[in-house]
Formats: C-alpha cells, structure tokens, sequence
C-alpha cells in the first residue's frame, strides 16, 4: 500500500473522532493562559494516540485536550525557568521511545505515515517530557536530595520497601463535570472491582498517557504515591480495585496489579539514595502539576 493510501485510511479512521472539517487547523481549539493549542495540534495528538495504542472513539479527544493541556503547561513552567529541550535532547528521546517499544527507526516512519502522524507532533511531545523532568530537578533537586541521616535511618529501621504494580484510569472533571465525573467513576470502579476488564476500560475512558497501554504504570515505590491512595492500596489484596480517588482536576481509579518488598543493605546506599530523591520529585511534580493547572485559565473553543 502506498504513502497516499495509508494516509486516506488514517482519514477515514478518524472521521468519527477527530475535529470538524469545517475547522480552520490552526485556529485555536483551547487557549491555555496565553499558550495556544490549534485544531492541528489536536488532531495530531488524537493520532499519535491512536498509533501508541489508544482507542479510536468518543474518548480519544478529550484524551488529546487533557495531555495538550498539561503539556502546554508544563511546557510554559519550564521555559520560565529557562529549560527548553534542545536537538540533542529530542534525539535522545527518540532513541528511548523506539528502545520502549522495541521498534527500529525504519519501523517509526512507518507508523507515523500509516496513522498521518507529522514526526514534529512525536518530537513536541516528548520535548514537553523532557523540559518538566529538567524543570522538577532544578526547581525541587536540592530539596529532595536526601540526607545521610536519612540514609542511615532508611537502612537501620531495616526497611524492606514496599513497591507496588499498578493500573489507572484518570477521569478529569473537565469531560463531564465534577458532579456526572463522580458518578460516573462510582459506578466505573464497581464494575471493575466486580471483575471488569481493567485495560478495556482504562484504554477506552481513561485520560491518562497510560491509556495506550490498558493504564498500567508499571512498579512505582509506594512511598512516591500520593497519601491518600498509597493508603487504600495498603488495604487491598493484588487484584483488587479502589474506589474513586479525588486528585485535583479529575478523580482516579487504581488497581493494585502486584506488590513486593525492595530488598536494601548497608551496601546498597546510592540506591537507597536515588530511591529516596525519586519519591520525592515525584511528589514534588505531581503537587506542582496539581498548582498549575488549578491556577491556569482554559479556554475551550
């Protein structure tokens, strides 16, 4: 098949979920504070979503706006702060996003022609990765830097850390409304802890960029949770599934997949270190992330 065919089926797949026809591209879709996401942009992200794995419906869009939001952002936090991700960086980024997938550069020019993905909206996201990972360890790195006091009293309380498996589905307030967003999760989260199929649900609802993968985040300490969920999911056998959790601009849904205990020694002080510094900016970020967005003035189109 060739280019043009592959980019006609990439049309006629999206013709159900992507923005109007009618719509000028690059006139704004959503204006975040002075930060403008056009219909382009949104288009793209809707088909960078698809390729990664998300599901072609009703969902996928307000999947895009969500991730072009925080993108845009984080983006803006840290340009203030000076860090933009240079050619070098995106290259890097490149090269981590094949090894992930396990894919060859070759393998990547086809998926973006197949799904009519510009390799600039690839490269735009992952540059807003990469800027708020540079921006979080220079505005938070020195106080998350742990002590050696820390490190001796991790190590001589004999600690075997717990780190946990989990899978989410993120429902922002946005798509529906705080009060239908609520409900919604309730009954979501009840079908699920009833034996729902948890990827299914998470690729079809979920607002996260987990989404594509059925919402699994993978091993996470538990102490880089935030409180309140890293509370419910101590209570919960592997398998089970919490209730709604608020998380500022939406609520959560966590399956607790797997759990195991992080063996550590007098001997392993640099991983007790990096472990300790990791939970801390992924604190300090989340926090951060929750400021900005409830400061943010967005305007949808």
């Amino acid at each position: 098949m060739n280019r043009f065919a592959l980019a006609l089926c990439a049309t006629i797949a999206f013709a159900a979920v992507a923005p109007s026809a009618a719509q000028e591209p690059f006139q704004a879709a959503i204006v975040v504070n002075d930060q403008v996401v056009t219909f382009f942009d949104l288009d793209q992200r809707m088909r960078l979503l698809a390729m990664t794995g998300a599901p072609q419906d009703a969902q996928l869009r307000a999947l895009a706006e969500e991730q072009l939001i925080e993108d845009r952002l984080r983006r803006s936090a840290a340009h203030a702060a000076g860090q933009r991700a240079g050619p070098g960086d995106i290259e890097a980024g490149i090269e981590d996003f094949l090894a992930q997938r396990g894919m060859s550069e070759a393998a990547l020019n086809q998926e973006l022609a197949r799904f009519g993905v510009a390799r600039g909206a690839l490269e735009e996201a992952l540059a807003a990765e990469i800027e708020w990972r540079s921006v979080v360890r220079r505005r938070f790195g020195s106080r998350a830097e742990p002590s050696e006091a820390d490190i001796d009293q991790e190590i001589a309380l004999g600690r075997a850390p717990q780190e946990v498996r989990i899978a989410e589905i993120a429902l922002p307030n946005a798509v529906r409304g705080e009060a239908e967003t609520r409900r919604f999760a309730e009954t979501l989260a009840a079908r699920m802890a009833d034996g729902g199929d948890f990827a299914d649900a998470a690729r079809r609802y979920s607002a996260s960029p987990s989404a594509a993968g059925g919402g699994d985040v993978g091993w996470v300490p538990e102490g880089a949770l935030p409180p309140e969920a890293a509370q419910v999911l101590g209570a919960l056998p592997v398998g089970g599934v919490t209730p709604p959790i608020d998380y500022g601009p939406g609520v959560l849904i966590l399956k607790l997949v797997d759990r195991r205990a992080v063996e550590t020694g007098p001997a392993d002080r640099d991983e007790v270190r990096a472990r300790l510094r990791s939970q801390r900016l992924s604190r300090f970020a989340a926090t951060w992330l929750q400021e900005l967005r409830a400061e943010a003035v967005i305007d949808r189109r």
